[in-house]
């Protein structure tokens, strides 16, 4: 009798479980960054960050060897502020050529911005700015 009652409390506690593990919204990552372009050793970047449920963008300008951040929101309604501060760091600012098909098949190059930063495990990680699309 114990026996059962025991197994019916772990298949009621296993079946709880499940259904509170398929009702947990997939977390999203906190911070995105986009490239909009180089110049001077300079970077000018849209930074996102991910807050109640909506990303928040601010654009901004980051030098070489500095810490890629933007400025803090103030959300009157929301009654917060929205740090944009991911604890990356701008390595390098460059230009890259890139390989771009066209669609009469013909191959052109471009020169497109590109930067190399540091994340907050230390990674570093290349982004390139997306080419323009090709009529």
């Amino acid at each position: 009798m114990k026996l059962q009652a025991l197994l019916l409390l772990v298949v009621s506690f296993s079946f709880f479980c499940a259904q509170e593990k398929s009702t947990v919204p997939v977390k999203k990552s906190l911070y995105k960054i986009e490239l909009l372009g180089v110049a001077n050793k300079t970077a000018f970047i849209k930074l996102y960050k991910y807050h109640n449920d909506k990303y928040y963008a601010q654009v901004c300008a980051i030098k070489t060897g500095k810490e890629i951040k933007a400025k803090t929101i103030v959300k009157p309604k929301m009654k917060t502020l929205i740090t944009f501060s991911p604890g990356w760091k701008l390595l390098e600012v460059k230009m890259v050529i890139k390989k771009i098909k066209k669609t009469q098949g013909k191959t052109i190059m471009k020169s497109l911005p590109a930067i190399i930063y540091e994340d907050e495990k230390q990674k570093r990680i290349h982004l390139i700015r997306k080419s323009p699309k090709q009529k």
